[in-house]
């Protein structure tokens, strides 16, 4: 079972296109919406302290994926910068949209794309449930990425 990441990316570009077109703050309302139906969600639901986004599909946790990967999306959004995560998203999918690819996959192309090491980020949102004692640590996105942002140093990607 995969664990549906592509459903949070699906999310969050959804929102990026809509405020690219409109000019609304539509990702702002995205990520306050995901936040606090997190930080809601996480002392009722144990998964979530306890299953890692990539094994929400064994888990039957997918419906989670898109609040969970929205946010990833969002985050690696502003702390890669919009050029790199295009760069990324690109990559990925002219390289894995006929045979398909997983999030090792994903993780690679991030890692050789990202200008900056991103691997905090990913750990935390993708393999591990440390994301869950951020966004209790850090009251908004913006104190998210500017967390990441001082957790990622320079990298050779690209």
């Amino acid at each position: 079972p995969m664990p549906r990441w592509e459903e949070g990316l699906a999310s969050f570009l959804e929102y990026l296109v809509t405020q690219d077109i409109t000019g609304e703050p539509a990702v702002e309302r995205l990520e306050t919406q995901f936040i606090d139906r997190l930080r809601k969600a996480i002392p009722k639901t144990p998964g979530l302290q306890t299953v890692p986004l990539v094994k929400y599909g064994g888990a039957r946790m997918t419906n989670w994926s898109y609040t969970v990967g929205g946010l990833f999306f969002d985050l690696l959004y502003r702390v890669a910068g919009k050029d790199t995560f295009h760069a990324i998203i690109g990559r990925y999918s002219s390289e894995f949209a006929v045979r398909g690819g997983s999030t090792k996959d994903l993780v690679d192309v991030i890692s050789r794309t990202a200008t900056q090491d991103l691997s905090s980020l990913v750990n935390d949102w993708l393999y591990t449930t440390a994301w869950t004692a951020r966004i209790e640590q850090h009251p908004s996105v913006e104190n998210l990425v500017q967390y990441y942002r001082q957790t990622s140093a320079p990298s050779g990607g690209r």
